[in-house]
């Protein structure tokens, strides 16, 4: 255990000093600790101290009108989601408890294999403390106050009972894993069946919760109706014991909330006796996942490693044709080269993205029967937009790693990131057509004056965020460093708002005087074009000098 705790240190220490040495790395921490842990204690504060006196509002002002049984109800089935799907991540191909690292260099060392397990265990429970506590004790209180009802210790319960529920989620899983891995074949078939049943738990909640609409019309009755007449609160009891814990002191009903945290505390010490009991082999967990994940493992997100054991799965497909023809040479060949991946590593990913769009449309244009949200549902499409360019920051630095072979494109770094980007928003461009089209044909309650403002945005606002998301990318190229992905992320956050500021001012303004469509068109397009040319200009310099195995 000593030995464990001085790596563990030591790996903290290294850390600290890998930051101090770079200013590239050193100076976002400052500024992040700076502006972010003020509002984080004042937050703290405000929640202890009661100032202001949310108190004095009470339940009136913030929960009037909602039902008590539809917040625990919301709050049920994100915790229960949270939990179902761990357990069946943990019955499907197999979870990799340990890190190649620990697999490498712990295992073979003379440590007791039993107190690595333990290591790891409490290493896990610490993310967990650590991630409800800053929810808990700096996100949540003060509106535990708005609302009237008590802040500590109600906020300090609710962390415990959050934490103790993840560990035995994760203590449950990893046995399950284990018993389903090593084991005979009939736990095997047993892990399917189990499977099998948390699907038709789902199922049957969700379609409960349908019929309950189609008979009411009140969504929030249904909500309440899915959870309390179904199955799953009965099955899922511990998670229900933290909802009441978390919901308690938004209600003011926060008696008994000692004996729910020493329930589930008491269950995550039962699991955790019951995982370390197992008389499996578990010590050795390259042995026990499957060689397909164990290679997605080591590939550490690596996409274009991903997209390599997507087709290796393909055995029978044929990839000597695409649908997509050869076109273009030096930079516009990246585009095709682009294109190509997609078509054959991505076509499931590709078919969910557009069957999404018609089917939550025909759900809101079903379901949403207030004339308002139908109205204004379009601009949905530009969060959509937004969120898919955000993720695509990750898709632009896997392309950026095949430095070698890019570089020696005869093109400027100007055309070569211009090329990046410009494939990355065609994707983004056919997702916004396909939701216009989707809200066109099923939500006839929607503004089409409203339809085109949200398309026009998001086809101009998609490919500047694209083309500002690859600025981060560039400085911060090393995906080695957590550090170096966990910074772009914070960057990406603010640059994304400065350059989509502009565009939501323009068209706030010019829709409420009702000014013809080409003109917001012309607008958006003038304006985020120079902005989009300002992003490539700045990456096109910064991919010259490129290098993701620089310090």
């Amino acid at each position: 255990m000593r030995a464990l705790a001085y790596l563990q240190l030591r790996l903290f220490v290294n850390s600290i000093k890998h930051i101090a040495r770079s200013p590239k790395r050193l100076i976002p921490a400052i500024l992040l600790a700076v502006f972010v842990l003020p509002s984080l204690l004042m937050n703290l504060a405000i929640a202890v101290m009661g100032v202001p006196r949310y108190g004095s509002y009470g339940h009136k002002e913030y929960l009037e009108g909602l039902q008590a049984e539809a917040l625990w109800s919301g709050v049920f089935a994100l915790l229960a989601l949270v939990v179902v799907y761990t357990l069946y991540n943990a019955l499907s191909e197999g979870l990799l408890i340990f890190s190649a690292s620990h697999i490498d260099f712990v295992f073979p060392s003379p440590v007791n294999r039993r107190v690595v397990l333990i290591f790891k265990l409490l290493g896990d429970y610490s993310k967990y403390a650590m991630y409800a506590g800053f929810v808990f004790l700096f996100v949540i209180p003060p509106f535990f106050g708005m609302a009237g009802g008590p802040v500590f210790p109600a906020a300090l319960y609710c962390w415990l009972g959050t934490v103790f529920l993840l560990i035995l989620a994760t203590n449950v899983s990893h046995t399950l894993n284990i018993a389903t891995t090593y084991t005979a074949s009939r736990f095997s078939a047993a892990g399917a069946v189990v499977r099998t049943a948390i699907l038709a738990l789902v199922a049957a909640t969700v379609l409960a919760g349908i019929y309950h609409y189609r008979q009411s019309g009140d969504a929030l009755a249904s909500l309440v109706a899915s959870v309390y007449a179904g199955a799953a609160r009965v099955i899922l009891a511990p998670v229900s014991w933290c909802a009441n814990l978390i919901v308690g002191p938004l209600t003011g009903q926060t008696a008994g909330a000692v004996l729910l945290v020493a329930a589930l505390g008491l269950l995550a010490i039962a699991s955790a006796l019951v995982l370390l009991a197992r008389p499996e082999n578990f010590y050795e967990p390259s042995l026990g996942i499957s060689g397909r994940m164990a290679r997605l493992k080591a590939a550490g997100g690596n996409l274009a490693a991903l997209r390599i054991e997507a087709m290796k799965r393909r055995r029978n497909a044929s990839y000597s044709r695409s649908p997509v023809p050869p076109f273009g040479r030096g930079a516009s060949a990246l585009i095709w080269k682009n294109l190509v991946t997609r078509t054959r590593a991505s076509r499931s990913t590709l078919a969910i993205l557009f069957l999404l769009p018609p089917l939550l449309a025909a759900a809101v244009g079903y379901f949403a029967r207030e004339p308002e949200i139908q109205r204004f549902s379009p601009f949905a499409m530009v969060y959509v937009v937004w969120i898919v360019s955000s993720a695509s920051q990750q898709e632009l630095r896997s392309e950026f790693r095949q430095v070698d072979i890019i570089k020696a494109i005869p093109a400027s770094g100007f055309s070569v990131v211009a090329a990046q980007v410009f494939s990355q928003w065609l994707l983004v461009a056919v997702l916004t057509i396909v939701g216009a089209l989707s809200v066109l044909v099923f939500i006839p309650g929607a503004d089409h004056y409203f339809l085109g403002i949200a398309t026009l945005g998001s086809l101009t606002i998609g490919f500047v965020c694209i083309a500002a998301s690859s600025v981060p990318v560039l400085l911060y190229p090393d995906a080695r460093d957590k550090w170096q992905l966990l910074i772009p992320t914070w960057i990406t956050m603010i640059v994304l708002a400065l350059v989509i500021g502009p565009s939501a001012v323009i068209c706030a303004v010019l829709a409420v005087f009702r000014v013809n469509l080409a003109i917001i068109a012309l607008s958006l397009i003038a304006i985020n074009t120079a902005l989009s040319w300002g992003a490539l200009a700045i990456s096109g310099r910064l991919f010259e000098r490129f290098d993701p195995t620089a310090d």
